[in-house]
């Protein structure tokens, strides 16, 4: 009995997730259910934001955002880079001087496939800027004050010549095509958007003077 319960069961979610897989655009409004169902309800969301044709600049949850590995990696790497470049630029300063520096970096974001990140926005590029004031005094310590703002921005669109695999527990059952979404959008039923967030983080640093 337990086994065909659980058959049962697989059955019937199987047969909610394949009605995104009917090539008509109202069977597409299925994969909000589909999403949640199948664990990916930050691509739902954003999926439900597409039908709903607007093409309004939406932002993520942002301690959803911040707790994504991809994203905890883009953070550390460009703090390291831009600290680093701080460092260099810190070279060149004269003993005793006030100083201003600004820059930036980017890192790459490719989400894991076929997580709810993936599915939600999918590649992008992840940008941060620091804004940092300082003193060196005459024994070339120095005393600096910056802030570095990180800002995470992907367009949501429908990329030619692939698809999603909506149910992974049976690979190549339930594939849908990115033609779907693209069909959509050249009907005027839906429309591709931004997503944007961005923080700011603070911090006070006192180390000696680099030197070349």
């Amino acid at each position: 009995m337990a086994g065909n319960s659980a058959r049962r069961s697989d059955e019937n979610e199987l047969a909610g997730l394949a009605v995104f897989a009917e090539p008509t655009f109202p069977a597409s409004i299925a994969a909000l259910l589909a999403g949640r169902a199948a664990g990916y309800p930050h691509a739902a969301d954003n999926l439900d934001h597409f039908l709903g044709n607007t093409g309004a600049t939406i932002s993520f949850d942002e301690d959803w955002l911040r707790s994504q590995p991809e994203v905890e990696q883009a953070v550390w790497q460009n703090e390291q880079v831009l600290r680093a470049m701080l460092e260099v630029f810190l070279i060149d300063q004269s003993a005793e001087s006030d100083f201003e520096y600004s820059q930036k970096s980017e890192a790459k974001i490719d989400p894991e496939q076929g997580s709810d990140f993936f599915y939600a926005a999918g590649g992008s590029t992840f940008t941060s800027w620091i804004s940092a004031k300082g003193k060196i005094d005459p024994y070339n310590n120095v005393k600096v004050d910056f802030e570095i703002k990180h800002n995470y921005k992907d367009y949501y669109d429908w990329e030619v010549d692939l698809s999603t695999d909506l149910y992974p527990a049976r690979p190549g059952t339930l594939v849908v095509g990115d033609d779907l979404g693209r069909t959509a959008v050249a009907a005027g039923l839906a429309s591709e958007f931004s997503i944007e967030n961005s923080w700011i983080v603070f911090f006070h640093d006192e180390f000696q003077k680099p030197e070349e």
